[in-house]
C-alpha cells in the first residue's frame, strides 16, 4: 500500500483500529526509511482491500504480495546498523557523499545518526549521517587488538 509523504502513522492507527474490529488482519509495519508505506500481514490480499476502503491519504490499488524473508531482511538491517561504533570505519552508500570513506567520531542510537570525519577529504570536516546509509568497512582497531567495544 503506498501513502502520502507524513501519513503513515495516520493510515497505520486508522487501520489499526478497523483490524481491531475485524480481526483479520495479524500485523502492521511502519518503516521509516521506506518513506510511502505500510505493510500489512492478512491471509486474503482482499481482506486488505476492504480494511483501505474509504480511508483517506490512502492509494488503493491491489496490494503487493511480499514475501516474509523480505521483510525479515528489512529488520535485520537495523540490528546491523547498531555494529557501527566510535573508531570505525564506514563508506557512505547513499546520498550526497555516496562512495567516501569516514571514521566514526560518535554514535547516537537513538535519533539513528552518526557523526563521521571524511577521510577522503584534505581537511578535517566532520558531518553528521543516517545511520542506514552507512556500510562498516573496518571495525576499530582496539577491536581487533582484542579490546573490548563500548
Amino acid at each position: 500500500m503506498r501513502t502520502t509523504v507524513g501519513q503513515e502513522m495516520t493510515v497505520a492507527e486508522i487501520l489499526a483500529a478497523r483490524a481491531r474490529r475485524t480481526g483479520k488482519i495479524q500485523s502492521i509495519l511502519v518503516l521509516f526509511r521506506h518513506r510511502g508505506y505500510i505493510y500489512v500481514e492478512a491471509d486474503r490480499p482482499d481482506v486488505i482491500v476492504e480494511l483501505l476502503r474509504g480511508v483517506r491519504h490512502a492509494k488503493v490499488r491491489m496490494p503487493l504480495i511480499v514475501d516474509r524473508r523480505e521483510i525479515e531482511n528489512l529488520l535485520m538491517e537495523c540490528v546491523e546498523r547498531r555494529k557501527i561504533a566510535v573508531g570505525d570505519l564506514v563508506e557512505a552508500v547513499e546520498g550526497p557523499l555516496k562512495g567516501s570513506l569516514a571514521r566514526v567520531i560518535s554514535v547516537d542510537y537513538s535519533r539513528e545518526e552518526a557523526t563521521l570525519t571524511l577521510l577522503d577529504s584534505p581537511a578535517s570536516i566532520s558531518v553528521t549521517y543516517p545511520l542506514s546509509q552507512l556500510r562498516l568497512v573496518e571495525e576499530a582497531k582496539e577491536e581487533k587488538e582484542g579490546g573490548e567495544r563500548a
